[in-house]
């Protein structure tokens, strides 16, 4: 997901318009690690997948969370529940965050339908909202 967000000729990055893609500036990004490993994974990205502790902020992470205490939760995300839940023609619908369940390799973190934080197998069709920054 990560390769395909970035990708400059065929990804999303390569679909948002020229005054908006010039604007977006590079960011460090720590995405947690799965079962064996024992590292955080760190990457620089134009557009990155939120992590659990930026949608939620630490107090609704459960202890499989490795990369809890190297984000905030962002203000978007602090002000309402309801921000959370995204849409598809008038119908709520989940999206991944780039968030591993440390005791699984294959579970990922995403938000419910609901708003809800959940974790579940990775080969489950749900949707993004990538992120990025301006500067």
């Amino acid at each position: 997901m990560r390769t395909y967000l970035n990708d400059t000729t065929t990804g999303i990055y390569s679909k948002i318009p020229a005054t908006l893609r010039n604007a977006i500036i590079n960011t460090t990004v720590i995405s947690s690690y799965e079962n064996g490993k024992d590292t955080n994974y760190t990457s620089t990205d134009k557009l990155y997948l939120l992590s659990s502790e930026e949608v939620w902020g630490t107090s609704f992470i459960d202890q499989c969370e490795s990369s809890i205490g190297t984000s905030r939760q962002l203000d978007y995300y602090s002000s309402s529940g309801a921000i959370m839940i995204k849409y598809l023609n008038g119908t709520s619908k989940a999206w991944w965050l780039r968030s591993a369940h440390s005791n699984s390799i294959n579970h990922f973190y995403n938000v419910g339908t609901g708003g809800n934080s959940s974790e579940i197998y990775a080969n489950y069709t749900y949707g993004v909202a990538p992120a990025f920054r301006l500067g």
